[in-house]
């Protein structure tokens, strides 16, 4: 079954992270949307408190669609330059 979280970011600074299913295992598709000008990152999480940028999501300033395959806890957008708004999108099929 497949769930679908969202979070926004408007101007610097990092959205609410997304509460991702303990019990799900991936895959996960995330989908930003930039609307104006923005850089940011999608970032990532196992535990909560140690956050990693995504590989393919690092200073991105267009709308960008990836993957990740590995349980996760959270994920955010960063915005770290302008004063547009990054819209998240994460669809979460549970593997298990």
């Amino acid at each position: 079954m497949a769930k679908i979280y969202t979070s926004s970011q408007t101007g610097t600074g990092s959205s609410t992270a997304v509460d991702l299913d303990p019990d799900a295992h991936g895959p996960y598709t995330f989908v930003c949307e930039v609307t104006g000008t923005a850089t940011f990152d999608l970032e990532i999480t196992v535990d909560g408190t140690l956050w990693a940028t995504h590989q393919d999501v690092d200073d991105k300033t267009a709308s960008t669609m990836t993957s990740f395959y590995s349980p996760l806890k959270q994920a955010r957008v960063t915005i770290s330059s302008g004063a547009g708004t990054v819209d998240l999108t994460v669809l979460e099929r549970n593997q298990t």
